[in-house]
């Protein structure tokens, strides 16, 4: 009973991190329960770091709170542990499969300092770009998940995130994100619309 109790607190704590969305709480919810989950042997740290660097703050928060509700079963705590581990690995990894690759190649021409960036500099063509690498590889995968098909561009998308995602040719902030996705079903993005100065 006192592992249910302690799975039950962990539980209540992702949940409140989870409904509540706000980075502090997730973080603090997250470090209190770190202690009871790796306790537990139902994740390490570094598997709850890694579901929330692929998945982002609330499906990590999700993915952990599954397992955890899952492993609140009566019965044999020990083979509930691992079924709630096995499931949970089991969606985080079908969750990073069903993202398309980005293709670096392209991707690469909208990130400051690259040699693609420096290429489209040379020859002249007007280039948006990202804050950075991980931002514009999370933004571009977010855009193409969430995003509306641009009329008459098959394979096409753009999402406007409403706040500044890079900055465009002329200098000033764009919020939109453009995904493009090839034959090869690789996508690469890039911030467009207005610019705001």
């Amino acid at each position: 009973l006192r592992n249910v109790s302690h799975i039950a607190t962990a539980n209540h704590r992702i949940r409140i991190a989870a409904t509540v969305g706000a980075r502090s709480k997730w973080m603090g919810a997250k470090q209190r329960a770190l202690a009871e989950i790796e306790s537990l042997d139902l994740f390490t740290k570094e598997d709850v770091d890694e579901f929330e660097r692929h998945l982002g703050m609330r499906e990590a928060a999700s993915v952990v709170g599954m397992a955890l509700s899952l492993r609140n079963v009566k019965g044999a705590l020990a083979n509930s542990a691992k079924v709630a581990t096995a499931e949970a690995q089991a969606a985080f990894k079908s969750s990073v499969a069903n993202k398309p690759s980005i293709n670096r190649q392209k991707q690469a021409g909208h990130i400051k300092g690259t040699p693609q960036h420096k290429n489209r500099q040379k020859s002249n063509k007007p280039s948006s770009i990202f804050f950075g690498q991980k931002s514009g590889d999370h933004l571009t995968q977010e855009a193409f998940s969430k995003g509306n098909p641009v009329n008459g561009r098959p394979g096409v998308k753009d999402y406007d995130f409403g706040v500044s995602v890079g900055t465009g040719p002329n200098g000033g902030m764009q919020t939109r994100v453009r995904v493009h996705q090839d034959r090869k079903g690789q996508i690469h993005g890039h911030p467009s619309g207005p610019e705001k100065f």
